[in-house]
């Protein structure tokens, strides 16, 4: 890469965060578990915090729930490291369903 696309890259900030998707597609492939995917959003919210990136895999976490406990660790990723208090609750009600 020259360094007119990596300054356009680092300049701006929709670029920054897809450049960083890109890399860590490889590392959503592996994901194989909730926690996993967890794991993956923590990393998504470390700087440079891409919050939105760290929802969806969060919600790909969710895909993968299948035992309370693993809705309940969902549910806890979503109010504490999210702030996302609504789809907590509704993973809290998935918990008592499964």
């Amino acid at each position: 890469m020259n360094n007119f696309a990596l300054r356009i890259i680092i300049q701006n900030p929709t670029y920054f965060r897809l450049s960083i998707r890109c890399g860590k597609a490889s590392l959503e492939s592996q994901c194989a578990s909730v926690d996993d995917w967890l794991q993956l959003a923590k990393q998504a919210l470390d700087e440079p915090s891409d919050h939105p990136y760290a929802e969806y895999l969060a919600v790909e976490a969710e895909k993968e729930c299948m035992e309370p406990s693993e809705y309940v660790q969902s549910a806890n990723f979503h109010a504490q490291i999210l702030g996302d208090s609504s789809n907590s609750a509704e993973l809290l009600e998935k918990a008592e369903d499964a």
